[in-house]
Formats: C-alpha cells, structure tokens, sequence
C-alpha cells in the first residue's frame, strides 16, 4: 500500500512540474513577445540596376538598360507585432531615393540619361523568428530572423542629359522632367539581433516604377541588394 501511495506521489508531482515548466515557458516566450512588441526606425543603402524599362515615342525600338550600377538609400517607420509561435508582421512607411545612369543603342541609334526616382512606399512584412521556433537550444541561430514582404506606394521619377542620336544624324536632347507614378516592390531579406531593440540586414528586393515623364522612359524595373539597420523603441 505504501508503495502503491509512494508511486503515485511520484507521478503527481511529475505531472504538476511538467505543467508548471509548460505554464512558466508560455509566460516567458508570451512576455517576451508582449515586450518586443513596438515602434522602430531604419535606414538602409546599397546598389540598384535597371533590369528592364519600356521606352516610348521615339525612342520605343531601343532597348535601354543600366550602363553602371546605380545607388539607391532610404528611411523606414514601422511597427512590429512579435508572437510566441515565433512569426512576426510588421507594416512600415518607407522613404526611398535612387538613380542610375541607362543607356542602349540599336542600328546605329544610341540613347542614354540619368534615371532617377523617389517616393514613399507602405510595406508588410513577414518575419520567421527562429529563436521562437526552435527553442531556448536555439543558440547564435536564434539572431537570425529571415523574412518576406510587399508593398505599394508611388515614386516621382525622372530623367536628366538625356541624349538621343539617329544613325547618320547630329546628337540631340529629348525632353527631360519627370512624372508621379504607381509603384509596387517585393523584399526579401535577413535581419539578425545583435542587441533586444537594434538589428541589421541585408535584403533584396524588386522594384517596379511606371512613368518617367517625356524622356523616352515609360517605365523601368529595378534589382536592389541593401544593407540597412534598426533600432526599435
């Protein structure tokens, strides 16, 4: 009988520190999440180059790319909201300016100008927390947060010396100015925690503008790789 009354002590208060562990890494991880929750700020810079651009009037035969890696820099506000199960959503209004030298010839007509754009994109985001995910074992892995996000906004773009050569004929300026516009990205990036509330990371992203005004420029797609930082308050 003692032993039958020893054994299930035993069990009982196995069961009962299970339960409390379970109760204790729910706060913990619920804690955590409730004091990550927040407002940050970034900024980022890096490269960009023309992929492709749809070009008009009289110009619309020659395919016109990026001669030489452009630059492209920014500012972003957001607000984060972090999970226990460890999949974070962010939303952030970002500020962005970028430019680039094109240029393209076909049959002897030669064209190029300087591209530039800035404008203001609303983005979301969704981030993988792999501390969450993988548990208090998780280790260094646990900085490492990757993560995917879109966002749709509107960019002024522009072009200045733009220049215009017909086979056989004296080189001429085109109009230059610039136009507001529709415009769309996709990112893709690393963010890793060096400290609770500052990060850095590196992302790629796609970017499509619509209109650059009456340079011959209707439209451009651009490729980016930025490195940037964050510090969330």
């Amino acid at each position: 009988m003692k032993l039958k009354l020893l054994a299930a002590a035993f069990l009982l208060v196995g069961y009962t520190s299970s339960d409390a562990a379970e109760i204790y890494f729910d706060t913990v991880s619920t804690a955590k999440a409730s004091r990550l929750h927040g407002s940050y700020v970034g900024t980022f810079v890096g490269g960009v180059n023309v992929g492709d651009t749809v070009t008009t009037g009289r110009i619309k035969d020659v395919p016109v790319d990026g001669s030489k890696l452009g630059w492209i820099a920014g500012v972003e506000f957001g607000y984060k909201w972090v999970t226990p199960v460890g999949i974070n959503l962010a939303a952030e209004l970002e500020f962005y300016y970028l430019n680039q030298e094109v240029s393209g010839s076909r049959r002897g007509t030669k064209y190029r100008s300087d591209l530039g754009a800035f404008g203001a994109m609303t983005n979301g985001i969704i981030q993988f927390d792999l501390e969450s995910m993988l548990g208090p074992d998780a280790g260094w892995i646990g900085a490492i947060k990757p993560y995917i996000g879109a966002g749709v906004g509107f960019g002024y773009g522009y072009q200045n010396n733009v220049a215009y050569q017909e086979r056989g004929r004296r080189e001429r300026s085109l109009d230059d100015g610039g136009e507001a516009s529709f415009a769309y990205q996709l990112l893709a990036g690393v963010e890793v925690e060096l400290a609770e509330n500052f990060s850095v990371y590196g992302e790629y992203r796609y970017l499509d503008l619509y209109d650059f005004g009456n340079g011959g420029i209707g439209g451009a797609e651009f490729s980016a790789l930025v490195l940037g930082a964050r510090f969330q308050y």
